[in-house]
């Protein structure tokens, strides 16, 4: 049975915006970020409590598959 693909939720795109404003504006301005890669570099790798893995998050509009 295939798994339903889950939309990004507040939180995760929350988490990943915090990661993003708290960093060096002058290593990270005017850089395209996706929010699982940025918590990545954070070191946040599990994200179940996004309800989901990173297989299930539906991928956004904007990007191939």
């Amino acid at each position: 049975m295939p798994t339903s693909r889950v939309s990004r939720t507040p939180e995760i795109m929350a988490d990943a915006a915090h990661a993003i404003v708290t960093r060096d504006p002058h290593t990270c301005t005017g850089i395209f970020y996706i929010d699982d890669d940025v918590l990545a570099e954070e070191g946040v790798t599990d994200l179940s409590r996004y309800g989901g893995s990173l297989e299930s998050l539906q991928l956004d509009l904007f990007l191939d598959g």
